[in-house]
């Protein structure tokens, strides 16, 4: 095949004879802690230097502010200059890496406080609202966004904080910080993967997961057919067989984790199996989880009610981006596809969150392990409910525009509120597949030269690329009406590369693909064209990887061999 597509490549020619973040260029609030289980001599705020120049802070000052007013005020000592990319901790001496020893235990309220950043001349530098569900009041000067919403403990055995999603991102929207381990003087980022597939089945039954951090306790593998320990009763397998995850507390309340691996904003994938008990509760009690993306939660996860079933005000809950949301009430089981937005809730929220889909479960019908799964790609959002994971047949799905698309990973949270833990089921999964940037769904790379209507061809999709989706389709524009071009695919990307300017191309025109198949396209009078398929639903962890480029052979080029080329595109399918 590859032989058989170069000699397409070399028919065509002898007819004619990766983005950067935007970070802020300023010094900001990167990471925080400011309430722990014990004496609270752990609490902490660390700054981080985003320019790429030394900055002096001498006589800069963190403030805090409560409902009563000011509190403690910290004054950074004279001939202090901090590095480019260089953190400073303010904290008690038992916080490792502290620079500036500001205390001994109780620095910051343990409820809705401010922290403001001044420079010597007294103007705010970054600011920030914790707690904010609590409401404002006097804070309002104060706040970036809807503040960070939800409430916060670290366990000084599992010990979290608040940190930026990466360091020095400040989109001056307090939504940028995140539940992660704690790191004073040090990094916050955690690793940039671009696939991440878990079935657990390699993994001891009873041990926490190491790549990702609870607020309680962090996940744990299953055996979920034997009841007992983190597995508050027996169940069958996933479809995937073998082990399974929990996020649960036994202890009781809520538990919080977040996946230690770096979401993109544009192009993020998170999909796994859920168990979904739909047996009714007690009248008043009830249990509620989270699976969600390009946010957050809070360390408590307090209990979202979209359905407004349970009632009491329950506005506290500090889910930011999208997520699924599932509810058991005595009402029996409903599963919630919602935009959080900035996590805000209530009467006290500036956008509230909007719920996009609401499922019934039932017993026998709907319930037990299913696929859930949610993808974007720029702002458009996809949410699947049941059928197989990697395909579009035989599921619930969903579609939305996001208004405030924003970095962050992936996040999960349990709470129950019933009093026999015998009849619980907390968040269960298998299979959890989650992929980031070029590998969520298609991205293009490389350069392109265009033919004789100034415009280069264009590869692009309709939509992700699922099995089983015959209206899936790889596009074509720019194409020049009439001129014959090839559709080159291949599984392989060079790892550099190939101008073919040499053998009389214009400048621009590269082959960047190890071409494996090809097929005729052309034009039409606007100059499109499209290709479909993936009509057969065939699952593959992580998907299949392929790789397409168009070369187009347009006699009005002035150049020997007169080529115009797109950009080679990057798809995942499944």
């Amino acid at each position: 095949m590859i032989r058989t597509s170069l000699r397409a490549l070399i028919a065509l020619f002898g007819a004619a004879a990766l983005g950067q973040l935007a970070f802020a260029q300023g010094v900001v609030i990167n990471e925080f802690q400011y309430d722990d289980s014990g004496t609270d001599d752990r609490e902490f705020v660390e700054l981080y230097n985003a320019t790429a120049a030394p900055v002096d802070i001498s006589g800069w000052t963190l403030e805090s502010r409560d409902a009563s007013g000011a509190n403690p005020a910290y004054v950074v000592p004279g001939s202090t200059t901090l590095a480019p990319g260089a953190f400073y901790v303010f904290g008690p001496a038992s916080v490792p890496n502290v620079n500036q020893v500001v205390g001994t235990t109780n620095l910051w309220e343990n409820d809705n406080e401010s922290l403001t950043l001044r420079d010597a001349a007294n103007q705010v530098v970054d600011t920030l609202v914790y707690e904010a569900n609590k409401g404002l009041g006097v804070l309002a000067p104060f706040v970036e966004g809807e503040g960070i919403w939800g409430n916060f403990t670290s366990i000084d055995a599992n010990p979290t904080s608040w940190s930026r999603v990466r360091d020095g991102l400040d989109n001056d929207d307090n939504r940028d910080f995140v539940l992660r381990p704690i790191t004073p003087g040090a990094s916050n980022n955690v690793p940039q993967i671009e696939k991440y597939y878990q079935p657990y089945d390699a993994l001891t039954a009873g041990n926490a997961l190491t790549d990702m951090v609870g607020s309680f306790v962090t996940p744990r593998v299953i055996d979920p057919t034997v009841a007992g320990g983190f597995n508050s009763n027996a169940i069958v397998p996933s479809p995937q067989g073998g082990n399974a995850a929990t996020c649960w507390d036994p202890a009781g309340g809520g538990n919080a984790a977040t996946v230690l691996i770096d979401g993109e904003n544009q192009n993020l994938c998170v999909e796994c199996y859920a168990y979904f008990d739909a047996t009714p509760e007690v009248a008043g009690e009830h249990e509620t989880w989270s699976i969600g993306f390009q946010g957050t939660t809070d360390s408590f996860f307090n209990t979202p009610d979209p359905s407004e079933n349970i009632g009491g005000g329950l506005i506290a809950n500090g889910n930011t981006g999208i997520s699924w949301v599932y509810q058991t009430t005595d009402q029996g089981g409903t599963l919630f596809l919602i935009d959080h937005g900035n996590g805000a809730w209530g009467p006290l929220a500036q956008s509230e969150p909007r719920v996009h889909a609401m499922i019934p479960v039932r017993t026998g019908f709907n319930d037990g392990w299913r696929r859930l799964r949610l993808q974007i790609s720029g702002d458009f959002v996809e949410g699947f409910f049941d059928g197989v994971p990697g395909c579009r047949e035989f599921s619930w799905n969903f579609q939305l525009r996001t208004p405030s698309p924003a970095w962050g990973g992936v996040y999960l949270g349990y709470r129950e509120f019933v009093t026999n833990n015998a009849t619980l089921r907390p968040l269960t999964i298998d299979a959890l597949d989650i992929r980031t940037g070029a590998a969520s769904g298609m991205h293009l790379f490389g350069r392109s030269a265009p033919n004789s209507t100034g415009f280069a061809p264009r590869i692009e999709m309709n939509k992700f690329g699922l099995y089983g989706d015959s209206n899936v389709a790889l596009r074509f524009s720019n194409l020049k009406p009439g001129a014959p071009a090839q559709l080159f695919l291949g599984y392989f990307a060079l790892p550099f590369p190939i101008p073919l300017d040499g053998l009389g191309t214009q400048s621009g025109v590269e082959l960047l693909i190890i071409p494996d198949q090809n097929f005729t396209i052309g034009g039409n009078i606007n100059g499109r064209d499209a290709v479909m398929g993936f009509t057969i639903c065939t699952p593959v962890p992580g998907g299949v990887e392929f790789f397409a480029q168009i070369f187009e052979l347009d006699t009005a080029l002035p150049d020997p061999l007169p080529l115009a080329s797109s950009q080679a595109m990057r798809i995942v399918i499944g």
